[in-house]
């Protein structure tokens, strides 16, 4: 009996383990990363300044694209407020 548990305990491992190198040989995105991996990717992220502490780059990028909308916003209400004809800025007209 413990004859069998063992072999069975045994064809499981080694279905497993060839199930895990399948999914990493596959380049499988759930599969871990390469330190070369790794390296390339902390390096890439420093050169185009995305790397942040925390790991908050995405919540980052959006508050920098909602900034950036912002001042678009804000910088064509001014040249809208610069173009108007001065008897349209005054409040009444007359």
């Amino acid at each position: 009996m413990n004859r069998t548990r063992l072999l069975a305990a045994a064809a499981i491992a080694l279905l497993a383990q060839a199930t895990f190198t399948t999914a990493a040989l596959a380049g499988d995105p759930a599969a871990p990363k390469t330190r070369a991996q790794v390296r390339a990717e902390l390096e890439q992220a420093r050169a185009d300044g995305s790397l942040l502490a925390g790991g908050e780059g995405n919540l980052h990028a959006r508050t920098r694209a909602k900034i950036a909308q912002y001042e678009q916003r804000t910088r064509q209400q001014a040249d809208a407020v610069a173009t108007r004809p001065a008897d349209a800025t005054r409040d009444g007209g007359s």
